[in-house]
């Protein structure tokens, strides 16, 4: 998707569906050298994935300024996500829904026997995520050595 859109696919968004940035030499070989990539990332995937669930994009993009995509960018890596997977033979389904929606039909995909309810699965999870320290490594430096 870069070699489209560029490192930062807010830069390119003027550019509609059909168009890619300029191939500069450098992005060239970088084309070149990620489809040799991906050739030995399919052989893996056909070898060890029995599906591929795909989880439709139905969440807002977070404003934080942060994250460089756009809709373009995640509509463009669906698509590819999807004809690889069918390009390869594996078995794809599409989710979306709310969140426990997605859950559920997962497990039924899978045939996963639960273990606890949906709901508690989720605050189980949040609260495991909430937990998740955020900072950056020098944020998280608890002494700083000068020499």
């Amino acid at each position: 998707m870069r070699t489209v859109v560029g490192i930062n696919p807010n830069d390119s968004i003027h550019l509609g569906d059909s168009k890619s940035v300029e191939k500069t030499p450098e992005i060239v070989v970088f084309e070149q050298v990620m489809a040799q990539l991906g050739v030995a990332v399919k052989r893996h995937v056909k070898r060890t994935y029995t599906g591929f669930i795909h989880l439709r994009n139905e969440l807002a993009l977070a404003a934080d300024g942060h994250r460089p995509v756009n809709e373009r960018f995640r509509s463009m890596a669906d698509i590819s996500l999807r004809d690889v997977a069918d390009e390869l033979g594996i078995p794809r389904w599409e989710v979306g829904g709310p969140l426990e929606e997605r859950l559920a039909t997962i497990s039924d995909i899978l045939t996963l026997s639960p273990v606890m309810g949906l709901r508690e699965a989720i605050e189980r999870a949040q609260e495991e995520y909430d937990a998740i320290d955020m900072r950056t490594e020098s944020d998280r430096a608890s002494v700083i050595v000068t020499r």
